[in-house]
C-alpha cells in the first residue's frame, strides 16, 4: 500500500522544488566548472546572472501556482496555504533583490573593471 501511494503521485512539495533544486545544482556545478576551467571574470559573472535571471522566473511560477491555490478548491490547511504564499514571495523578494540590487549594479561592473583593468596596470 506504501509502496503504490509513492510511486503514483509524486507529493506536491516535491513536485514544487524540483525546478528550484535542479536550478540551484545546476549553478553549482556550472560555477565550479568555470573557475576551475580558469574563465575570465566576466564569463563567470555571467553564469550568475543567467542562473539568477532564470530563478526569477521559476519563482514567479511559482507565487502563481501558490495564489492559484486561493482560488481553486485546496485540500489542505489554511496554515499551510498562507506559510506556502508567504515562502513563496519572500524567495521572490530575496532573489530579485539579489539580482537587481546586488548582481547587477555593484558585482557585474566590479568584475568587469577588475578584468578590463588587469592589463592595464602592469609596466613592460
Amino acid at each position: 500500500m506504501l509502496r503504490n501511494r509513492f510511486h503514483s503521485q509524486p507529493y506536491p512539495g516535491i513536485k514544487a522544488a524540483t525546478p528550484h533544486v535542479f536550478l540551484l545544482a545546476s549553478q553549482y556545478f556550472l560555477e565550479g566548472v568555470a573557475v576551475s576551467a580558469g574563465f575570465s571574470w566576466p564569463m563567470q559573472m555571467l553564469v550568475l546572472v543567467v542562473y539568477n535571471s532564470t530563478r526569477i522566473f521559476a519563482l514567479m511560477e511559482w507565487v502563481r501556482c501558490e495564489v492559484s491555490k486561493v482560488e481553486e478548491e485546496f485540500h489542505g490547511s489554511s496554515r499551510r496555504l498562507y506559510m506556502g504564499t508567504v515562502l513563496a514571495v519572500v524567495n521572490l523578494v530575496y532573489w530579485g533583490f539579489n539580482l537587481f540590487g546586488f548582481l547587477l549594479p555593484f558585482y557585474l561592473p566590479t568584475a568587469f573593471k577588475r578584468y578590463y583593468s588587469e592589463g592595464k596596470n602592469v609596466k613592460d
